[in-house]
């Protein structure tokens, strides 16, 4: 995992991108969130990665979580299968697109 880190800490001055696959978002190292210009989001079903995942990227993940299981935005309505929340970290809000 260090070496992760350290691909993490300092590729991008020297043009290196980094593509991260987690399925537990709670489990990544916050290097990766911090230094992430583009982050995708598919359904999640614990509560805990969808808290973590609020807290960069805003409460309008909440959207990924099944209506009946979400803490807020529960007014919205359920998203298609094979949907995502989407956020450029460089701009203030989230977007929801599809596969």
């Amino acid at each position: 995992m260090k070496e992760f880190n350290d691909l993490i800490l300092s590729g991008r001055p020297r043009g290196i991108s980094v593509i991260s696959i987690s399925t537990r978002p709670a489990s990544l190292p916050n290097n990766v969130l911090t230094n992430a210009k583009h982050v995708f989001t598919f359904r999640l079903n614990i509560e805990s990665d969808v808290k973590f995942l609020e807290g960069w990227l805003g409460s309008e993940v909440w959207q990924v979580v099944q209506q009946n299981k979400r803490m807020k935005h529960k007014d919205l309505p359920e998203l298609p299968e094979h949907s995502f929340f989407y956020r450029n970290m460089d701009e203030h809000e989230g977007q929801i697109g599809k596969v």
